[in-house]
């Protein structure tokens, strides 16, 4: 049996990108880097794992705290000098809330507490010839960071939430109306569902957002992208959305591999995104799941010939799995469905036609994929390209 693992994450439809301001002058931009976490400008804040920020008795001194803190930092070098601060909480028991106190609240609140595991988040740099930072926030139940700022907030710590898979982005490829955002005095902006399809374009590039949209990326390190390429992949892609939209209308007459070239589908039924630099990237977005069927026949092992592959297809001797979001059954299930569909709807040979014409494009562009096939015995998984 072939094991397809598509090893793309699923991101809820409600779920849109965050992006988040590393504090005032961009202090904690190195130190989230550092520690692998994200904070509000709020420093001195202190309170136990697993607690929300609102449940502490504390939090009001906290912030009124954190509050003067951080009028201190905004003096100059020679104000500062000359001015004293007192980080003794008691001091700050009996102070009447300041403007936006519970805002201040609100955001450590949601921050630290609220937000879902594996929320994405962008963190801006203030550079544009530089690299912002993607990442997903770690549950809320997990230890929390303590960091301290940079100098002249060295003296002063930061409570960081954890997080994971980060990765940096150029800052030239953001989006304009997302850099417009980066000017806005607040903590966290939520993105809109528009500006955060963009935005996971560049940070998963394979990703799928619940009932929305579906993307496969095909990385493409040769130097020369031919037309013949591009007519490949657009024949593929279209032949796939083609059939997949007939299957759902119940028809079962399928459409022809060679005319699908000419197919013309509205912009919000599929997509072909590409920048061909060396190396380059092509990604390709659909409602329809036939980006990852795409993704499929691009991880097909280049051990096996296009008619062997297309055999295992038709014998229907594949499991779908998804090691990005191992515990949802719904998206492989969905997948392997429409393979299914599709290989009784346009018969092997069309299959084994797609396979070959495949394994000619990678040959020539060396494309490659992040989802993967294996062969699957009773005893282990084998990397059928021995890699």
């Amino acid at each position: 049996m072939l094991v397809f693992d598509i090893h793309s994450p699923v991101v809820r439809a409600d779920q849109n990108v965050l992006m988040l301001h590393p504090g005032k002058n961009y202090h904690l931009f190195d130190r989230f880097i550092e520690t692998n976490s994200v904070s509000a400008d709020i420093p001195n804040i202190s309170f136990p794992n697993r607690k929300a920020p609102n449940s502490i008795p504390t939090i009001d001194s906290q912030i009124s705290r954190a509050r003067a803190l951080r009028d201190w930092l905004s003096l100059n070098s020679s104000e500062r000098k000359r001015t004293d601060y007192s980080v003794a909480l008691s001091d700050y028991e009996n102070v009447e809330p300041r403007r936006f106190h519970e805002s201040y609240k609100a955001t450590l609140q949601r921050l630290l507490w609220e937000l879902p595991e594996n929320t994405p988040v962008f963190v801006p740099n203030p550079g544009l010839n530089n690299d912002g930072i993607f990442c997903e926030l770690c549950s809320s139940t997990q230890d929390r960071v303590e960091f301290s700022g940079l100098s002249p907030a060295d003296n002063f710590t930061y409570l960081g939430r954890p997080v994971r898979n980060v990765r940096k982005v150029p800052m030239r490829l953001i989006p304009p109306e997302v850099l417009d955002q980066k000017s806005r005095t607040s903590v966290i902006t939520d993105l809109t569902f528009s500006q955060s399809e963009k935005m996971l374009r560049l940070y998963y590039g394979t990703f799928s957002i619940l009932g929305k949209v579906n993307q496969t990326e095909i990385d493409i390190p040769s130097e020369i992208f031919r037309p013949a390429d591009a007519n490949i992949v657009n024949a593929i892609a279209n032949f796939l959305e083609e059939n997949l939209q007939r299957l759902e209308r119940g028809e079962t007459t399928p459409a022809d591999f060679i005319e699908s070239i000419f197919f013309a589908f509205d912009e919000a039924e599929l997509q072909i995104h590409a920048r061909l630099n060396s190396p380059g990237i092509l990604q390709i977005a659909a409602k329809t799941v036939a980006p990852a069927l795409i993704a499929f026949f691009m991880a097909m092992p280049n051990t096996m010939s296009a008619q062997e592959m297309a055999s295992e297809i038709a014998s229907k001797n594949i499991e779908i799995v998804n090691s990005s979001c191992p515990n949802d059954d719904d998206y492989p299930k969905l997948i392997g469905d429409r393979l299914f569909g599709i290989v009784d709807m346009v018969g092997e040979d069309n299959i084994s036609d797609i396979c070959m014409r495949v394994k000619e494009f990678k040959k020539r562009t060396g494309a490659t994929v992040n989802s993967k096939i294996e062969y699957k015995n009773t005893s282990s998984s084998v990397d059928l390209d021995g890699k």
